[in-house]
C-alpha cells in the first residue's frame, strides 16, 4: 500500500478518533449499540453500508468509496458488489483473498459511515449538539434529531425534549436556548422533527407524531443517563400544541410540559384562521383532508388530532400553559386556546368563566374580575405576567407579549419540577 494511501487510511482513524473524543457516548452508540451490533467483519460493513449511505453527501462519498475499492483492487480482496445509485458511482468489485489491509480497510470504511450518521448540528446551534437519526416504532423508519447528553459520570440526568413549532422542523434555531440550557446544566436533550412542519397528514398531530416523540423519548433514554422521574416537554406554538397533546397522550411519561401559545382545538383555529385569511386554515385542510365542517370525515379527524380531546387524561401531570395576551391580534394563536386548555384540567371552582375569556380575547386585557392575580416572576423579563392561576398540576400564564416563547421562565419552571405519577410498566 501507497504513502499516499496511508496517509489517507491514517487520516479517516484519527477523524473517527475526533468524533469519539467529541461525543464519546453518542459515538459509541452508533459504533457499537443496539442498531449495529458486531457480528463478522462482512455483515458489519454491509449493514453498514446499506443502512447508512443514503445520508452521506454524495461528494464525499465517492471520494472515500473510490481510496477504499483502490485499496482493496491494490490488495485482491472482496468485501462485496456495492452501487451507489443516487451519486451514479459505479459497481466496485472488491475481489480476491482477506488480507490485512484490505480487512483494515473494511473497518475504517464501515466506521466511517457509521461516523456520518453522527453529523454536526445545523448552524447556530451549539457544536456539542449531534444530528442522528433514531428509530421510530411508528413505522419503524430512521427519523432524524438532534441530541446531547453530557459525558458527567454518575447519576442520572434530565431529559428535555424540545419540540419545534407549527411551520419548522428538528433544525429550526428558535430551539437553540433549551440546548445550551441543557449543556450548561449537564441535561440530556433531543429535538425531534416528528414529521416535519404541520400541513400534510403525517405530520398534525398523527399517530406518527405520537410515536415519534415517544420513540425520541426512548432513544435519548438508551443513549443516555436520564432520570426517568425528570423528563421535560416544551414547545411553542404547534410545538406547544404538540406539548398539549403528548401531555394528554402519554401523561405518564411526563415530570413537567411547559407549552406557550398553543393550538388545543384544531377545528377551532381553523375557522379562526380563516376569518382571519391566514394560511394555516389551508394546512389544516391538507393534513385532516378537508374543511372540519360538522359531521364530516374531517371533522372526526380533526377532533383525533386535537389536544383538547385528550387532556383530561393530563389532570394530575405539572403542566405550563402561557400565552401573550396580544396573540391572536398580532399573533396566529387566540388566547382561547390556553384559558379553554387550563379548563379542561382545572378543578371547576378554578375554571375561567366563557364569558372572561372571551373579554380577554376580544379586548386583549384583563377584566377587571381577573386583575390583581399576577405575581411578580422574574423569570418572563420584560414580558411581565399579567393574570395567572393555578389549579392543582396546571396552571396558565397570560403575559405582556403576543405569539412568543419565554425559554428562560420555561426552563426554570420545569427543572422544578418532578414527576407525579408511575410510568405504565412501573
Amino acid at each position: 500500500m501507497g504513502l499516499a494511501y496511508q496517509r489517507f487510511t491514517f487520516g479517516i482513524e484519527e477523524t473517527i478518533i475526533t468524533v469519539i473524543k467529541r461525543d464519546r457516548q453518542v459515538a459509541a452508540s452508533v459504533f457499537v449499540g443496539e442498531e449495529f451490533p458486531f457480528k463478522s467483519a462482512r455483515e458489519t460493513f454491509q449493514r453498514a453500508v446499506a443502512t447508512l449511505e443514503a445520508e452521506l453527501h454524495c461528494s464525499a462519498f465517492r471520494d472515500v468509496s473510490y481510496c477504499c475499492y483502490l485499496n482493496a483492487s491494490h490488495t485482491r480482496s472482496v468485501v462485496g458488489t456495492f452501487r451507489r445509485r443516487k451519486c451514479n458511482l459505479p459497481v466496485f468489485p472488491f475481489a480476491g483473498k482477506p488480507s490485512c489491509h484490505t480487512e483494515r480497510m473494511r473497518f475504517i470504511f464501515a466506521f466511517w459511515l457509521l461516523a456520518c450518521s453522527v453529523m454536526a448540528a445545523p448552524k447556530d446551534w451549539p457544536e456539542e449538539v449531534r444530528a442522528i437519526r433514531y428509530l421510530s416504532k411508528a413505522d419503524h423508519t430512521q427519523q432524524p434529531a438532534l441530541f446531547y447528553a453530557p459525558s458527567v459520570r454518575g447519576e442520572p440526568r434530565p431529559l428535555l425534549v424540545g419540540l419545534h413549532s407549527w411551520s419548522s422542523n428538528y433544525r429550526q434555531a428558535m430551539s437553540v436556548p433549551y440546548a445550551k440550557w441543557c449543556i450548561e446544566k449537564k441535561w440530556n436533550f433531543i429535538h425531534p422533527n416528528f414529521r416535519g412542519p404541520n400541513r400534510r397528514p403525517e405530520a398534525t398531530g398523527s399517530e406518527l407524531v405520537v410515536k415519534d416523540i415517544l420513540s425520541a423519548v426512548a432513544y435519548a433514554k438508551k443513549h443516555g443517563a436520564v432520570d426517568e422521574s425528570r423528563i421535560y416537554l416544551v414547545g411553542a406554538s404547534g410545538g406547544g400544541y404538540a406539548c398539549l397533546l403528548m401531555a394528554g397522550r402519554a401523561p405518564e411519561v411526563w415530570a413537567g410540559v411547559s407549552a406557550w401559545v398553543p393550538i388545543a382545538d384544531l377545528a377551532k383555529w381553523h375557522a379562526e384562521t380563516t376569518a382571519r385569511k391566514l394560511r394555516y386554515a389551508g394546512e389544516i385542510e391538507k393534513s385532516i383532508g378537508g374543511k372540519p365542517i360538522p359531521g364530516s370525515a374531517a371533522a372526526k379527524e380533526a377532533a383525533k388530532r386535537s389536544a383538547i380531546t385528550y387532556l383530561h387524561r393530563a389532570r394530575g401531570v405539572n403542566l405550563d400553559i402561557n400565552a401573550g395576551i396580544t396573540d391572536g391580534h398580532n399573533g396566529s394563536v387566540p388566547i382561547n386556546h390556553s384559558l379553554e386548555a387550563f379548563n379542561v384540567l382545572a378543578k371547576p371552582k378554578d375554571r375561567i368563566d366563557a364569558k372572561l375569556i372571551s373579554e380577554l380575547v376580544k379586548t386583549a386585557k384583563v377584566p377587571k374580575a381577573l386583575q390583581g392575580q399576577a405575581p411578580n416572576d422574574d423569570s418572563y423579563g420584560k414580558k411581565p405576567v399579567l393574570f395567572r392561576r393555578q389549579s392543582s398540576a396546571a396552571r396558565v400564564t397570560i403575559f405582556q407579549g403576543g405569539h412568543d416563547l419565554i425559554a428562560e421562565a420555561a426552563l426554570q419552571w420545569l427543572s422544578k419540577q418532578k414527576r407525579m405519577r408511575a410510568p405504565k410498566n412501573e
